[in-house]
């Protein structure tokens, strides 16, 4: 998620119009929503949340966690993590950061059932918190990479993050998680995917149900990947003792993907950031587009079983500062405001909350290729 460091806001300035068109969100936020409650009501008004800027830096991801109805917000300057609820309008802090530094610490998030899984940036962490005990020391994985960026997990809790120095993903299994320890799997995705040492390169991912396939979009080409995993062979009629011998085959010496490139038609997403599969439609977040320097979402329908999609539409909103990632809230859209244009004199940093059906209507937005 994090892409200003090494000068990549120029790149963001620079990078090409995907969408011949844009659809700038008004206040209404959309039509026929419903409050906070899922009460059927008038339109959805967009919500601003706010956090303090100092000590803890530029915010960067943001999970949403259905059980307590809570959302967490990184923080890179110290990897602290903020929280709020969609009823009130400031953030709060809820896990400490550390010294304040110069490297993003924290950038990616996820939550899964009372786990909350933060991408560790330079430090090459994956670090898991118990949400019930935040004061606790977190789980810590060793990836080895050089800056851990953004992060999913599969239905099992498998989880797989990026790597923006270079071609690899990491895996760390639901049993590393429950036991606590445990080496993460580095997944090499170089023969396919060439990356840029001056760059940020991979950036958001989105993994499917069971983790069979990992769409990722590479930050500074604009590219959207499809990696593949191969699936047992064995159908549902086969004998137990033959399917048990496979997965721990599987288990033992796990097949190497298949990577491909979506085919946009000639567009590219470049500055890509924050990625999340919504409604049918593949959301980009990017900090700076030529047509909304303030940061736009990409909306993207995937076809032919993800191996090629259309940019549709381009929307974004007064509020978008350099936005960086996304995350589904109930009826809304939580869209974090990185603002590495102007952290550094910035007294607040928020959150935009956007009407889901803001995505759905962007749908008879502009079209064109970039």
């Amino acid at each position: 998620m994090r892409q200003a460091w090494r000068g990549i806001a120029g790149l963001l300035a620079a990078g090409a119009l995907t969408a011949g068109g844009s659809v700038a969100l008004a206040d209404d936020g959309g039509h026929g929503g419903r409050d906070n409650n899922g009460n059927r009501g008038s339109a959805l008004a967009t919500t601003i949340f706010t956090m303090p800027a100092a000590p803890d830096g530029n915010p960067e991801g943001v999970a949403f966690d259905k059980r307590s109805g809570r959302f967490f917000v990184s923080r890179t300057g110290t990897g602290a993590i903020f929280s709020g609820t969609l009823d009130t309008p400031a953030l709060s802090p809820f896990i400490a950061g550390g010294t304040a530094g110069t490297a993003p610490l924290a950038t990616g998030l996820k939550v899964r059932k009372g786990l909350l899984y933060v991408a560790g940036a330079s430090t090459g962490q994956i670090r898991v918190y118990n949400l019930a005990t935040p004061a606790a020391a977190p789980v810590v994985f060793e990836t080895g990479g050089g800056f851990i960026n953004d992060l999913d997990l599969d239905e099992d809790g498998d989880v797989f993050a990026t790597d923006s120095t270079k071609s690899f993903l990491y895996e760390v299994t639901a049993a590393q998680v429950k036991a606590g320890s445990g080496t993460p799997r580095a997944i090499d995705l170089s023969a396919s995917i060439t990356s840029d040492p001056a760059a940020f390169n991979l950036n958001g991912i989105v993994v499917n149900g069971d983790g069979d396939e990992i769409i990722v979009v590479q930050s500074n080409t604009g590219k959207l990947f499809r990696v593949s995993f191969p699936g047992d062979d064995d159908d549902d009629h086969g004998d137990r003792e033959d399917r048990d011998h496979h997965a721990r085959a599987a288990q033992a010496a796990p097949a190497a993907p298949t990577v491909s490139e979506i085919d946009l038609g000639g567009a590219t997403v470049t500055g890509g950031d924050g990625l999340l599969k919504d409604r049918g439609r593949l959301l980009v977040v990017r900090g700076s587009t030529p047509a909304n320097a303030n940061g736009a979402i990409d909306v993207v329908k995937l076809r032919r079983h993800n191996s090629s999609g259309r940019v549709e539409s381009e929307i974004s909103d007064p509020s978008f500062a350099g936005p960086s990632t996304i995350a589904r809230a109930r009826n809304r859209l939580l869209v974090v405001n990185a603002n590495f244009a102007g952290g550094a004199t910035a007294t607040q940093f928020t959150v935009t909350g956007l009407a889901r059906n803001a995505v759905r209507h962007g749908r008879h937005g502009g079209r064109g290729r970039g």
